[in-house]
């Protein structure tokens, strides 16, 4: 076990892909406290990005505060409040009631108003990304796709887990940041009342629960039974709202907090209440068997037939253009000037300058080492006329996510870069945006 000054490890909690979790004590209080060691070559600027945002975030309620850092030798240890409940995510399996529902959600709300009057956005709320504390607390986490904006500043990178990202994300038209973390609350609160998620694969053109969604037909499952109830009328009507396709017309964060449905009775629930559903709806949600992949809607209602045809075109390599969350051609990212620390970054694309351009061997070189940089494991195609990287990622015991990295020049001679999926579809858009991000340092 680590040793580090003021605090003593109680046990170790778990093992991410930049370093382990271990569950502490603070001397000075006794409070319990969740200790992130990761080593100091792991330390890149994605990393220095989140704990910087982290710490202008301070202390919320609804926010997982970061405590302190310290480096002792070569090792990094991020010392951040300890949610001993884990994720939101096991207690929503099977479906929330509408006091529990707004109980939580409001929370939440409050978290992301807390973020965003700080000028920082979200860009990947989930389930997963929501904790859990001793008190039955709600707290965002996870800013590894958080930014610092400015209203109406567009953004351009392609990030967060696909069935919860904005169709404007998609898009690759530019997208405010405050904005799509609107989107996702929508998706939030279908999955907490409905148990399922409002797209089939992700919020684009062809996915057939969005384009039912888009045109504002609502005539699929959960809207034809479970929000067609009488009860459920101001629910499905703010979540509509929430779930607005076009960013312009979609409702404020401020207009959610005085939906009728927001305000309700304005009763909370005794803790005592809280403590006793919670714990049963966590018991209720454990599914029988795990779903094989993480990021891809595991609630009732998914549709099967629609998610085996996207899987199959993937495992085809049919999906092209930057746009695409599983296959991005990449064109305009100046990955050779510095950025400058704290600012959003560029689009999400890759370009190696035609003026001037470096070697072929130059270029991966440069591609490995940011790769490598992010704790990942590397390894160069062996055939001699392949300019590739196979890169992989330890999702949970016995399974990896990956992509390879293809490098080539287009018709005009300029050099590209594209990356692919293999094997688990878990975990590849964080691996990516974490790649392009390194790269623009």
């Amino acid at each position: 076990m680590p040793q580090i000054p003021g605090y003593q490890i109680l046990k170790f909690l778990g093992e991410g892909a930049t370093g382990k979790v271990y569950l502490a004590k603070r001397k000075s209080d006794g409070a319990q406290v969740a200790i992130k060691r990761i080593h100091i070559d792991a330390f890149d600027p994605t990393l220095k990005r989140e704990i910087y945002l982290m710490q202008q975030l301070g202390k919320h309620e609804n926010v997982i505060q970061l405590y302190d850092t310290k480096e002792i030798e070569d090792r990094l240890y991020i010392i951040m409040e300890y949610a001993a409940y884990g994720e939101f995510f096991d207690f929503v399996g099977a479906g929330m009631e509408q006091t529990m529902a707004r109980y939580y959600f409001a929370q939440v709300c409050e978290g992301m108003k807390h973020i965003h009057s700080k000028g920082v956005c979200h860009r990947d709320l989930k389930l997963e990304n929501i904790l859990i504390d001793g008190n039955y607390q709600a707290k965002l986490a996870d800013f590894g796709f958080s930014r610092l904006f400015t209203p109406g500043q567009m953004m351009r990178t392609v990030c967060g887990s696909p069935p919860w990202v904005a169709p404007e994300i998609l898009l690759d038209v530019g997208y405010e940041g405050n904005t799509a973390d609107i989107w996702s609350l929508g998706v939030l609160l279908f999955a907490m009342l409905s148990a399922s998620l409002p797209v089939c694969e992700r919020a684009q053109d062809g996915d057939p629960y969005y384009d039912n969604l888009k045109a504002k037909l609502y005539q699929y499952e959960p809207w034809t039974t479970l929000f067609a109830q009488p009860e459920y009328t101001e629910a499905a009507d703010l979540i509509k709202r929430m779930l607005e396709a076009d960013p312009l017309r979609r409702i404020t964060l401020e207009e959610i907090m005085h939906h009728p449905w927001y305000l309700g009775s304005g009763q909370v629930p005794l803790q005592a209440d809280i403590k006793a559903y919670m714990a049963a709806q966590r018991a209720a949600a454990v599914p029988a068997e795990a779903p094989a992949l993480a990021d891809e809607p595991v609630f009732r209602g998914h549709d099967e037939k629609a998610a085996a045809a996207a899987a199959a075109e993937d495992e085809a390599g049919q999906y092209r253009g930057s746009g695409d969350v599983a296959h991005i051609s990449c064109d305009t990212l100046p990955i050779y000037e510095d950025a400058t620390e704290g600012l959003p970054l560029p689009p999400q694309t890759l370009l190696f300058p035609h003026e001037d351009a470096p070697t072929v061997g130059a270029i991966m070189q440069r591609l490995e080492r940011a790769l490598r940089g992010l704790g990942l494991a590397v390894e160069r195609d062996q055939d001699p006329e392949a300019h590739a990287l196979e890169v992989a990622r330890t999702v949970r015991p016995g399974v990896e996510s990956g992509m390879r990295i293809d490098l080539y020049r287009n018709a005009a001679g300029v050099p590209l870069a594209t990356a692919a999926r293999k094997g688990e579809k878990t975990g590849f858009l964080q691996m990516w945006g974490d790649f392009v991000e390194a790269l623009a340092h």
